[in-house]
């Protein structure tokens, strides 16, 4: 841990004050999960976690003899969930019998493991009851030692499915009766399951009515995994692996997730387990952190504005490696002082194309993203932290910092609700106004060359005309304009800091009229002009030229001099 942890000035503690407000009503009003559906979606969960348990002890001795525990994982359960609570990440812990002598073998596959069953043949020296109980073991096994996570998978479905198909039917539907209002146990709720298969876990789809005729749905994800006792099967700091720091909580967990090796026999890929220290994470990024979950979470919300395609557990990483850079106390910051900084390292690893692996470097989360991907990535994020500190930098104007986290109906909602004061107003216009100065200059050939005059209330009417017409003229009538803009830009900022803002604004408004007025004059002495030499033009095709006499015919009253006058081209129109 380095004690020279990134550290907040006074000064900017002060100006960073007037967004913490803001910062904490988006993790109340966007973030936060509502209490009601929180209560709700347990008693659900519960319910039907515990009667699947029940039920597949029953049907497979095999599972009943595994079995330990259910560990509630992921985003829920650690609270840094982001939007309504209804995914769930659940575990089902099995646990080896020692007697078969488990050993775990870290090879060269950072972050992963195979799981070795030594002894198996030590059953058949029980008793005819636990062999009764561990009789189907073997069927676990890749090549007869070797835990496999095809074949654990395939068991633990098989297993489920028998239950599934013993449930309640309403027509083509799978449901459970499940009684949401505790004080009234005769009052039950239909619960419909549907099962989905999803990677190394397969997922419940869970969908229902309230009394109210609100819509219940949610997801559970169910992954089996075995249970290993740390103070034996710790993976070794001599193989790359993190000592554990939190000495409390020991046991660790392997879930059926394969490497993404293309160099690596395909055939063995099915020993291969991942690790999962989810109960040191959750130590790690505990309570005497103050900011990390509300930084994390607003990170997260950032992530699914941009729909950028990184898995919650990427994020987290960084942040658990932060916790192993920075001091405590840099968690105890003003939380968008953390969040920028945080921001910044996401960004640095993204564009790197690389998040280590926290328990074990040598693995990167990201080695299967293509270049262009994390390049695309990065460049968004930086845009975006370009744009913080601008509003930053604009004596602090919390819209500009924070409108990046939010979606454009919620941050419509935030400007309603928490509104800002006539102070930060006037500070935040003054700010920008001086800053588009600074950058003022005339339009040239880019599109992009008229926002600062936008900066100063213009419209975008005026500031397309003031282009267009600019650019229409010769360098020199062009260069006469400039100079006037630069003798205006000169007097207004020499006079900026004696005036009233509001003063200040209507003088810079009002020079600039007068540029816009002398362009519309010639605007429309240069319209005058185009109609007048096309009147002209189509006039000479009635006339034949000779020797210098005129042959045609001429309107009584129309002369040469009628022909080139505006006011004729003006009644012609």
């Amino acid at each position: 841990m380095d004690n020279n942890y990134t550290m907040i000035s006074n000064d900017e503690k002060k100006l960073y004050a007037c967004i913490e407000n803001m910062v904490n009503y988006i993790n109340g009003k966007f973030i936060a999960l509502p209490k009601k559906e929180k209560q709700r979606n347990n008693i659900i969960l519960n319910t039907i976690i515990k009667t699947i348990i029940e039920r597949m002890k029953h049907h497979s001795a095999l599972f009943s003899a595994l079995f330990k525990a259910k560990y509630h994982g992921g985003s829920y359960y650690d609270r840094l969930k982001v939007g309504r609570p209804n995914e769930y990440d659940l575990d089902i812990i099995l646990t080896l019998p020692k007697m078969v002598n488990p050993v775990l073998i870290c090879g060269d596959s950072p972050g992963f493991v195979q799981v070795k069953l030594e002894n198996l043949e030590n059953i058949l020296q029980k008793s005819a009851k636990v062999q009764e109980k561990f009789k189907d073991l073997d069927t676990l096994l890749a090549s007869k030692t070797f835990l496999s996570t095809i074949k654990v998978q395939s068991w633990f479905e098989r297993v489920f499915a028998m239950v599934y198909n013993g449930f309640s039917k309403k027509g083509n539907e799978t449901y459970l009766d499940v009684t949401l209002n505790p004080r009234k146990r005769g009052d039950v709720t239909k619960i419909f399951i549907k099962m989905i298969k999803e990677g190394p876990a397969f997922t419940l789809k869970i969908t229902g009515k309230e009394t109210d005729n609100s819509d219940i749905q949610l997801d559970i994800d169910l992954v089996p995994c075995f249970w290993f006792d740390g103070n034996q099967h710790w993976p070794k700091e001599s193989d790359g692996y993190h000592a554990n720091l939190i000495s409390t909580k020991s046991s660790f967990l392997v879930v059926p997730k394969k490497p993404r090796d293309e160099t690596m026999d395909k055939s063995l890929l099915e020993r291969y387990w991942r690790f999962s220290f989810q109960e040191q994470e959750r130590e790690l990024i505990g309570k005497d952190k103050k900011c990390l979950k509300p930084s994390l979470k607003i990170l997260k919300k950032l992530r699914d504005r941009c729909n950028h395609n990184i898995p919650s557990y990427f994020i987290k990483t960084i942040f658990l490696r932060a916790v192993d850079k920075e001091d405590v106390k840099f968690w105890s910051q003003p939380v968008i002082f953390v969040i920028i900084n945080m921001l910044k390292k996401y960004e640095k690893h993204i564009r790197e194309g690389k998040i280590p692996y926290y328990w074990n470097e040598s693995y990167n989360l990201i080695n299967y993203m293509n270049e262009p991907t994390t390049r695309g990535i990065a460049n968004q994020l930086q845009k975006i932290i370009s744009e913080i500190h601008i509003g930053l930098k604009d004596s602090i104007d919390p819209y500009a910092v924070v409108k990046h986290f939010l979606t454009t109906e919620e941050f419509d909602r935030l400007k309603f609700d928490v509104p800002l004061s006539k102070n930060q107003k006037k500070r935040i216009q003054k700010s920008k106004i001086r800053r588009a100065l600074d950058n003022l200059s005339l339009p040239t050939d880019s599109p992009d060359s008229a926002p600062p005059l936008l900066q100063l209330d213009f419209t975008s009417s005026d500031v397309a005309y003031i282009q267009k017409y600019l650019n229409a003229y010769d360098k020199r009538q062009n260069h006469n304009y400039r100079k006037e803009m630069v003798q205006i830009q000169s007097t207004t900022r020499e006079n900026a800091e004696d005036n009233e803002i509001v003063a200040y604004v209507k003088k810079i408004e009002n020079k600039l009229d007068k540029v816009v007025n002398r362009f519309e004059k010639s605007f429309e002495e240069g319209r005058a002009m185009s109609l007048r030499l096309q009147r002209l033009e189509k006039s000479m095709t009635a006339l034949k030229i000779n020797n210098g006499s005129l042959r045609g015919q001429v309107r009584d009253g129309e002369s040469i001099e009628d022909l080139l006058s505006i006011h004729q081209v003006d009644r012609e129109q």
